[in-house]
This record gives C-alpha cells, structure tokens and sequence, in this order.
C-alpha cells in the first residue's frame, strides 16, 4: 500500500479508492469491504483477529467516513482473518474517496507525510511533516552505518492531538562518515511505537578550506578536499557589501585548487564566499 501514509501494522495492506457520481456528503450507506487474509499484515499476531474498522481519507487525515475528526474510526463488530477472505460491514457512510480497513481499537492516529535527510556543509538535516496525530508523545530519531545496528539520536516531542498539518527537523552535527542510515520511531503515550521507512545520507565532511597567503598583495590561492564532483559558486566582496567577484567553477572530487587574482582591488577587507550543494563557506580576506 502506498501513496496515502498508511502504517501498515496497523493496516490491512489493501485499500479502496471509491468514487460517486454524487456529490459528498451523500445520503448514509452501508459499506461491505473484502480482503484477503495473506493481506493482514499486522505485526501483532493479535491484532490480525481483533475487532476490524474502517477509515477514510479526507486530503489531510484519516477519519471515519461519516464527518467525524481525524483520528475517527468506524466500527464493524467484525474481528480479521488471517487466512482465507474477510469481510467487514460498516454503516452510514457518508464521504468517498480512498479507503483502509485497520485495527479497530488502534486507527491511524498519526499521518506522516513525508520524511527525507539532507547533507549540507557537513551537517544532515532531517525533516518530516504530519497531517495529523492522536495521542503521539514524541519521536526518536535512530541512525546506523549498516541498516542493522541503531543508535538513538535525539528525540522530539509529538503535538499530542493535532488535525494539522506539523513540520518537524533535527539537524545531525556529527554525522557518521560515509553513507548512513535514519529513522523515525513515533512513541504514543500508551508506549506502543511505529517506524518510518529508512532514510539513506552520504555526507563527507568538506575539510576546513585553506587561503594563502592571506593577508595577500597579488594572489589568492583557495585549497580545498570535497568527496563530490559539482559546481561551485567562488564570490568576493568588500567591506561595502558590494559583490566584486563572481564564477562558477566545476570542482573535482578530491584536492581541488583556485588561484584569483586580487590585484585590481583597492587594500581593504573583503569577504570570500564558496557556496554549492555541500559546501557554504565564508571567510574574511586581507588585501594589502
């Protein structure tokens, strides 16, 4: 199941995108709604027999098909299956678009929109949005360097109930080396827990960049490492704040070099400005 934030241990993996040529709120129907039992994936071997219900998708949140909040849940009286086919029965249906059946005593309380993990001059900053939570105490933040060992990171605290949308981050100072691995662990206040997908980063630290000779009188040599190959943005500017000099250059991957002529500018301070994908960097410059 994707493309609608579903947790599929709490979720049987199939869902119902039903259209009317009616214009919602219709009057009430029943709703009959079947599944295989090959499609209960609750992690919880009690769970796939416990009592089943039905959620609708708003656009924002989960709720239970008739007006009621996110969060909402419309019961069937009906437990899953396992094995063979199930089906379950709930009434005054009122709203259609994409539909889920999930545990009854457990709907999706919390809708995680998007999660992703980005380097940037060193640092791996790590987002995430929800359209809704119901009774979410926080989230853990777990990284690994093979997918199989975690750590914990940081935690932060949920909203508790919320029918908006929230955005979270959390910046990661000291990434390990190389390509790792995060995830979110989201922790209600009764203590059960459900995971995101795995996030992959590769950040390589850029080394401390090295100007010589500063201060300078004719030439500005730039000396840098960086474990990617992309454009960069050289920029100088004076004590003004006026921009003086500006190019773009490829940088290799690797020892990469910069020599700039500083001999048409006035003595004076001046700030050198390297910027790209991985890289934001700035430093003050003496011309003599």
């Amino acid at each position: 199941m994707t493309g609608i934030g579903t947790n599929l241990s709490s979720a049987i993996d199939r869902w119902w995108d039903i259209t009317s040529s009616v214009a919602s709120p219709i009057p009430a129907v029943t709703l009959s709604l079947s599944y295989l039992g090959d499609e209960n994936t609750m992690t919880d071997p009690a769970d796939k027999t416990t009592e089943l219900g039905v959620q609708h998708w708003s656009g924002t949140g989960w709720d239970d098909g008739k007006g009621g909040a996110i969060g909402t849940v419309s019961l069937s009286g009906t437990n899953g299956v396992a094995t063979g086919i199930g089906t379950i029965t709930v009434t005054g249906q009122t709203y259609f678009s994409p539909r889920v059946i999930v545990k009854g005593s457990k709907p999706l309380p919390i809708e995680l929109l998007d999660i992703d993990g980005q380097c940037f001059d060193g640092k791996v900053n790590i987002n995430w949005l929800t359209t809704s939570e119901e009774n979410n105490d926080y989230f853990t933040i777990e990284r690994s360097a093979d997918s199989y060992t975690w750590e914990i990171l940081t935690t932060v605290d949920g909203a508790g109930n919320s029918n908006t949308t929230k955005e979270y981050s959390v910046i990661d100072y000291e990434p390990l080396p190389g390509t790792a691995y995060y995830l979110l662990k989201q922790t209600d206040y009764d203590g059960k827990s459900e995971y995101s997908n795995i996030v992959t980063v590769n950040c390589v630290k850029v080394s401390k960049i090295m100007l010589f000779p500063n201060p300078t009188k004719n030439t500005l040599d730039i000396f840098f490492t960086s474990a990617y190959t992309e454009p960069i943005d050289v920029s100088m500017f004076d004590f003004s704040g006026k921009r003086v000099f500006n190019k773009k250059y490829d940088m290799q991957q690797g020892n990469y070099f910069i020599t700039l002529d500083m001999s048409p500018y006035a003595r004076g301070l001046y700030m050198l400005s390297v910027i790209s994908a991985h890289i934001n960097y700035k430093e003050r410059v003496v011309k003599e």
